[in-house]
């Protein structure tokens, strides 16, 4: 109860205040970043945005959904990695740089994508299997008179490439998997699915798919 009663507090102080005056913008800042949610983000910090973690680089990001929405929350990014550094310190806003993103609400089960500008080749040349996530999806926007086509669709890495690049025979490991599954005191149908969800694995993406 008293934790419920100190954020409730920092919500009515917050709402008192107005990011237009000067005087209210620091404790406004120090307000949004302690309530701001944590919004994980089907990405890896190290291999997309690597000069964010060892440079503080940074980059325009905002979300591309819901943009009729009013910004009603602030959120810090996360990765999927395990690491604590995979996170978004700062943000690009108009009044300056910002210790969280403004978002529309996010409701459990919509879809909601964030975007990152700005990046290029080079953030990928940098990038690095941290965690063994790999390359992601990636495809060219070329613009004309009549909007945009999208062009070059590359598959981003499976398991298996990035297991590759580790010294990781995935044959090899497969056949081990069946030798101790051909040993289980179960169904051949079921020895059968084990094996399936393997392959299926080793073929899949590095990052969460739908």
């Amino acid at each position: 109860k008293i934790e419920q009663l100190y954020f409730t507090i920092l919500h009515r102080v917050r709402a008192s205040l107005s990011n237009n005056a000067r005087a209210h913008r620091e404790v406004l800042d120090d307000l949004n970043e302690k309530l701001a949610d944590k919004l994980f983000v089907n990405f890896s910090l190290f291999q997309s945005l690597p000069d964010v973690w060892g440079i503080q680089q940074l980059f325009p990001v905002m979300p591309i959904e819901n943009l009729t929405q009013p910004l009603t929350q602030r959120a810090i990014i996360q990765d999927i990695t395990c690491d604590s550094d995979g996170q978004i310190r700062e943000y690009v806003e108009g009044a300056g740089i910002e210790t969280s993103l403004p978002i529309p609400e996010y409701k459990h089960g919509e879809q909601y994508h964030i975007a990152m500008f700005m990046v290029g080749a080079y953030q990928e040349i940098l990038g690095d299997l941290h965690n063994l996530f790999g390359d992601t999806d990636s495809v060219h926007v070329e613009l004309n008179d009549e909007g945009y086509v999208l062009t070059n669709a590359i598959k981003g890495d499976s398991v298996k490439d990035v297991l590759k690049f580790v010294d990781y025979d995935s044959a090899i490991l497969a056949d081990n998997f069946a030798y101790q599954v051909n040993k289980l005191d179960v169904s051949t149908q079921c020895k059968e699915g084990y094996l399936a969800e393997l392959n299926a694995g080793l073929e899949g993406y590095t990052y969460f798919e739908d």
